[in-house]
């Protein structure tokens, strides 16, 4: 026989020993290890995946299994981790995986246009009714248009005439006349 026969035949007795449902621990800690590297988050995987290898190895050993044994599979599984986080660095750089949808998302309201403050200048010594009571802030139409206003001198009742006497940008200022 020449060597790689007799190593794949070795291989395959010593992991004779392992039990089908410790195995597949191994495996899906490993894939779960691959899949929190590639995606960002709270590390659930990867913690999971952790969790699950070392799991796995307690009892491998708990049920008489071989140290060597476990000493090749777990080489082939850094190996494997090793692998996996070459190849998606690489794919993150090239652009191909880094691109997430939550980074993707466009604004709502376009960037090139903007709205800016209402200028409320041109209510300025109008007259107009309150529409709310005034405690001191609440509401007044004046010709048609509803504002929100600020009493300068406490409360105004429901219905009541009100003169503009300042406007701050868009506080609106109002007495009673």
């Amino acid at each position: 026989m020449n060597t790689l026969t007799l190593l794949a035949f070795e291989s395959a007795t010593l992991a004779g020993d392992w039990l089908p449902w410790i195995i597949t621990m191994f495996i899906v800690g490993v894939i779960m290890v691959g899949i929190e590297m590639s995606m960002p988050g709270f590390g659930v995987f990867g913690i999971v995946g952790v969790s699950l290898f070392v799991v796995a190895s307690i009892l491998h050993f708990v049920t008489g299994g071989q140290f060597i044994v476990w000493i090749i599979i777990f080489i082939v599984s850094a190996v494997l981790i090793v692998a996996m986080f070459i190849v998606l660095s690489r794919l993150v750089r090239k652009g191909k995986l880094g691109k997430s949808s939550i980074f993707n998302n466009k604004a709502s309201v376009p960037t090139d246009i903007t709205q800016g403050t209402k200028d409320f200048s041109y209510l300025l010594d109008q007259v107009g009714t309150t529409t709310t009571l005034l405690r001191p802030i609440g509401r007044a139409s004046f010709n048609g248009e509803t504002v929100d206003v600020v009493a300068r001198d406490g409360f105004i009742e429901k219905d009541v005439a009100v003169v503009v006497v300042a406007v701050e940008g868009q506080r609106v200022v109002v007495v009673e006349k």
